[in-house]
């Protein structure tokens, strides 16, 4: 599974990279969507299967990419 994070460079609220976005509170919310997704597809994947990324994205005000991270098995 891939969570994705983008956010416009400069911005005053939010984390400073869009990877940070994904706390605790979502790493859970996105176990328990796997979990119930593996749980609805039978034994044709298992939870060990899986990995959990997340990508983070920054553009800059004009919307053209300035950086982007991938972090393989973030959590």
């Amino acid at each position: 599974m891939v969570e994705v994070k983008a956010q416009h460079q400069g911005l005053s609220r939010g984390p400073v990279h869009p990877t940070l976005a994904v706390g605790p509170n979502k790493q859970r919310r996105i176990r328990r969507l796997a979990s119930a997704w593996i749980a609805g597809h039978g034994s044709r994947v298992g939870f060990r299967e899986v990995r959990f990324d997340v990508v983070g994205i920054t553009f800059d005000r004009e919307g053209r990419l300035v950086a982007y991270d991938h972090l393989e098995n973030a959590f």
